[in-house]
């Protein structure tokens, strides 16, 4: 897919970026010279009129890869033949691309593209260093589960830690539970105003359910209605900010916020005592991301976790 910069409203975005992640992202493509793995785009595609062009492929070709990752069984089939290539690159005229995964990879791509493009003024016309290697989805594909990142919480004083039930309280309704029925006990609708969240310390875990949606309308101003109904954006503005003093702005810096996709590890990590505290969110949806990318907005750091994904590593693309 040919970089963009977002402003060009091809390719949107939805999540905050951190440097440290780009550095790290920069220095692989200098040394490799390579896309080292396809970031995660999505595209509208409603009554599933591309999908139709190449319905056959995995049931007449043999796929040139296959690998069995963690449970999961990934084929990549190659496209052949004028028709399919021709129809693909014409679904795609006009159409934007919504970024699921990958934003850091893909400034780095732009960055490395304008280092190479100084540093070799000679090159014109496209160049392999102006595309980026990227799998692409539909919005209404069946498979896509979108899973959330949970929240880690450290270097909280032990005042705050103290009176934490009760300064959330000013916002949230609290009921004690267990590890084995929190997620039971969180799950609700951010459409409809239902913003739940699980609070695990050392001393026990909570349920907290936001009391009045309409909070946020405030808390929020500068963001879009579609932000505003986000469980991350009311866990950032009213928990992280409110609450405990740590605003968005110092996300991209901080070392006192850590982040898991894994539900037990946000429980065995506070029980250790590496972290004082952890947030269990519930899953956000592919529609949300659309949502905010479209109103030109994006989410906290971590928002989302698109399942399933190519492993790292299954192939490359050398520029």
């Amino acid at each position: 897919v040919k970089l963009e910069p977002y402003s060009a409203g091809v390719v949107l975005p939805h999540e905050l970026t951190r440097n440290k992640a780009k550095e790290d992202r920069l220095k692989l493509m200098r040394a490799t010279h390579s896309n080292p793995e396809p970031i995660y785009g999505l595209f509208e595609d409603p009554h599933k009129s591309l999908t139709r062009e190449f319905a056959d492929v995995e049931r007449h070709d043999t796929p040139i890869l296959e690998a069995e990752m963690d449970g999961d069984m990934h084929r990549l089939y190659r496209l052949d033949g004028d028709d399919v290539i021709d129809a693909i690159e014409t679904f795609f005229l006009n159409r934007q691309i919504w970024i699921a995964d990958g934003h850091h990879r893909y400034e780095t791509g732009i960055t490395y593209r304008d280092e190479f493009r100084a540093a070799n003024p000679g090159r014109k016309g496209q160049q392999s260093e102006d595309y980026l290697l990227m799998v692409l989805t539909s919005f209404s594909d069946p498979g896509i589960v979108v899973l959330p990142t949970h929240r880690l919480v450290k270097n909280i004083t032990e005042d705050t830690i103290t009176n934490l039930i009760s300064k959330l309280g000013a916002y949230f309704t609290i009921k004690e539970t267990s590890q084995s029925d929190l997620l039971s006990a969180i799950k609700g609708d951010p459409s409809k105003g239902e913003h739940n969240f699980g609070l695990v310390t050392r001393d026990g875990v909570w349920c907290l359910k936001l009391k009045d949606p309409s909070v946020m309308e405030s808390a929020g101003s500068s963001h879009c209605a579609a932000w505003k109904k986000l469980d991350v954006s009311v866990l950032q503005t009213l928990i992280l900010d409110k609450t405990l003093g740590i605003p968005s702005s110092e996300l991209a810096t901080t070392a006192d916020i850590g982040y898991t996709r894994e539900f037990n590890e946000a429980f065995s990590r506070v029980e250790s005592g590496e972290w004082q505290v952890s947030f269990i969110l519930n899953d956000p949806s592919a529609v949300e991301v659309r949502d905010v990318a479209s109103a030109g907005d994006k989410m906290p750091p971590k928002s989302t976790f698109f399942y399933p994904k190519l492993w790292s590593g299954l192939f490359l693309r050398k520029l």
